[in-house]
């Protein structure tokens, strides 16, 4: 399961102390952070059911497996019951071989028809919204609602549920969440993991305090307690109820029986250590970012509010290692690039103006050539023809992005169908349902190559009106 969780990062831009608020054309940090929630990492761009190219894919996908059943050759996969068919399918998944095991499902789809009341069939049903195939799981889902078990169909309203909030669609989650009629019919986990979901996606609506409550309801014995408590804090601190949001974390960074994993740990410590820091708590913000682990995927974002704890200290030395630190990473990340210009920032700051002016060259520069890259794979992109997949994934690599799992796996889905589907008119479905799918893979790339461009942009102005600065200061 994902994680039911969200995580607070500050948004980028560059930030600086209170006592520095009058310079113009810098945004003060001063903690004035726009804290960005992202809960459980879902995007706008997660939301995948996008009308006519949704029914698309899942009509092409209904069709072509539909067919591959009934041919001869995969009559190989029949079985005569349950079991063999889950001992099948576990060979074709420990070889990673997700389309196979989905074509083993669909060929014995008789069998899953007979047992549809089985816990066993809700797990396959989840397994297929976890591969993107809605459609084939969606029979299985009128199958059950005909059979009228309540203990079955509650599982599958709490699969889909699961399945529309990784897509990020909160009120058909809401909506599946709500039809779960048989709360027994799910385990004490699944439960709690539901409690969770709902509170987000109201967190999500902005109902922080209808959000609290299930949060609440959530033990500390739980394995998900940790999570609950992370997002009530969350919750508080979007609220302004600083006092509130500490004691939450603090709770969670001692929870006994439900004890975090390092990793989720220093996401905590990301999260008291920004909100310590926009409360103005320069030495408690600190020693919470330096409580991150030097390996953890939250290394870079902690080294930047060390930096930035010391420069409203007024601790320049601090502060300089911090962002010198970034600034020697090899990183396509937005602390990295922020990093040159409080870097050149900080020497103004010191009244060293011959060291920060070549510094802010220096983050010119970076930032010229990092615009300069973007705009190539830019004009690259939108010469690139739709069915071109192989020029994405080449800029997707080039600017170290990633398409959204989703996607992925839709794209993966139809890749197998094409090379295996014989029939003329089944195989153009295919390859439009395809171009689709790379159009939207397009889309996304050109929407973050933009919003990162724009990012650039707004620091080389900063950069370039420190320089300015400095050069009116000099006259």
């Amino acid at each position: 399961m994902q994680d039911p969780i969200g995580a607070l990062l500050p948004e980028p831009g560059i930030r600086v102390a209170k006592r520095n608020r009058g310079i113009k054309g810098i945004r003060a940090l001063n903690v004035i952070l726009s804290l960005v929630l992202l809960l459980a990492q879902a995007t706008s761009w997660a939301k995948a059911e996008k009308n006519e190219q949704e029914d698309q894919y899942q009509q092409v996908l209904i069709q072509s497996f539909h067919s591959l059943a009934k041919a001869k050759i995969h009559s190989k996969y029949l079985v005569d019951s349950l079991s063999a068919l889950r001992r099948n399918t576990e060979i074709a998944l420990e070889s990673e071989n997700h389309v196979s095991a989905i074509l083993q499902l669909e060929v014995n789809r008789a069998q899953l028809r007979e047992n549809i009341y089985e816990p066993e069939v809700a797990s396959i049903f989840s397994y297929m919204l976890d591969q993107q195939a809605f459609a084939l799981a969606d029979e299985l889902f009128e199958w059950a609602l005909e059979d009228g078990d309540t203990d079955t169909i509650s599982r599958m309203h709490y699969y889909l549920a699961h399945y529309y909030y990784q897509l990020g669609n909160w009120d058909k989650a809401a909506t599946h969440l709500s039809a779960i009629d048989n709360k027994n019919a799910l385990t004490a986990d699944q439960g709690d993991y539901a409690t969770i979901i709902f509170g987000v996606t109201l967190q999500n609506k902005k109902k922080h305090r209808a959000a609290v409550k299930f949060y609440d309801e959530i033990k500390p014995e739980s394995p998900y307690y940790v999570y609950a408590q992370l997002n009530r804090a969350i919750a508080f601190i979007r609220q302004g109820w600083w006092t509130d949001a500490k004691i939450a974390i603090d709770t969670a960074l001692k929870a006994d029986s439900s004890k975090p994993s390092e990793e989720f740990e220093n996401r905590l410590h990301l999260v008291l250590g920004y909100s310590q820091l926009q409360h103005e708590f320069y030495r408690n913000g600190r020693d919470s970012f330096r409580r991150i682990t030097v390996d953890s995927q939250y290394a870079d974002r902690a080294l930047l509010g060390i930096g930035l704890c010391a420069l409203n200290q007024g601790d320049y030395a601090g502060a300089l290692n911090a962002f010198n630190i970034l600034k020697n990473q090899n990183k396509n990340h937005i602390s990295v690039s922020e990093a040159y210009l409080l870097f050149a920032f900080t020497h103004e700051q010191m009244h060293q103006t011959t060291l920060a002016s070549a510094h802010y060259e220096e983050a010119i520069a970076y930032y010229n050539g990092k615009i300069r890259l973007i705009d190539q794979s830019l004009k690259a992109l939108e010469n690139t023809k739709v069915g071109l997949s192989a020029e994405i994934e080449n800029r997707l690599e080039k600017h170290t992005l990633a398409l959204p799992k989703y996607l992925q796996l839709r794209l993966r889905n139809l890749e197998f169908l094409h090379s295996t589907i014989e029939d003329a008119k089944l195989k153009n479905a295919i390859v439009s349902a395809q171009n689709q799918l790379n159009q939207e893979a397009k889309d996304y790339l050109l929407t973050q190559l933009k919003s990162d461009r724009g990012i650039l942009v707004s620091y080389l102005s900063q950069a370039q009106f420190g320089q300015t600065k400095l050069f009116d200061t000099q006259q």
